[in-house]
């Protein structure tokens, strides 16, 4: 990004609409290969949640069988850089200004394929779409509110220790992330108030956990962090 170039209308368009949302997993769809291709595309360095976007990557292809046989890439999936650098790509950009996981579906080897092959792309495409759907809403979420008042707290940082990532709560104090099977430690924050930890918490991969929190405001003029750590287990 030298800053020489505009951003056409459409492409601007889409910026401004998906940066306003929260979303926790998407796909777009692409032809000239059949593989399921997860970020980064511009560096070889893996993403902060890359074991998760291969294991993403990995639910779609095992349910779309072309892909998944695939004899060019191991059980139909890659990752971006692995392939062929790109830069500026849709699931690079999602995945670094939104924090949603954006994987590319090349659901075909003939770019241009005939319309009346669609019956076999819907067939072979179905039930990926509908893991996808169902894993967006598994993992953990919860709502982060102001313990005073009760009230949603917009924009508040999601924190999962060892994972560089965070998300961001919407304008209802909602936040979801998705994780792996595993035990995790939480900071919850946003300006004005007293960060809170929350240590232990189990996610699994495969199903849900909620945890709401609510944060301290800090009082005027007074700045700190009481170091509260809540541990769950």
């Amino acid at each position: 990004d030298d800053g020489t170039f505009v951003n056409e209308a459409e492409t601007q368009a889409f910026i401004d609409f998906w940066s306003s949302k929260r979303a926790v997993l998407s796909l777009n769809y692409h032809g000239g290969a059949l593989v399921a291709n997860y970020p980064w595309d511009y560096t070889p360095t893996r993403c902060p949640d890359d074991a998760l976007a291969k294991e993403v990557s990995l639910g779609y292809a095992r349910l779309n069988p072309p892909m998944y046989a695939s004899t060019t890439f191991d059980s139909g999936v890659t990752n971006g850089w692995d392939w062929y650098e790109v830069d500026g790509t849709l699931q690079d950009w999602s995945y670094h200004a939104t924090s949603c996981l954006d994987i590319t579906m090349e659901i075909s080897t003939n770019k241009w394929p005939a319309a009346s092959q669609l019956p076999a792309f819907w067939s072979d495409n179905r039930g990926g779409m509908l893991f996808f759907i169902r894993q967006a809403g598994l993992g953990i979420q919860g709502l982060v509110t102001d313990s005073a008042t009760g009230l949603p707290l917009d924009f508040a940082q999601v924190e999962v220790w060892g994972i560089d990532k965070p998300i961001y709560t919407d304008s209802i104090g909602d936040y979801h992330r998705m994780l792996l099977s595993g035990n995790y430690d939480f900071t919850f924050s946003k300006a004005g108030y007293f960060p809170k930890t929350i240590s232990d918490v189990r996610v699994n991969y495969d199903s849900l956990t909620n945890l709401d929190v609510a944060l301290v405001k800090e009082p005027v003029g007074v700045t700190g962090n009481p170091c509260e750590i809540l541990c769950q287990r």
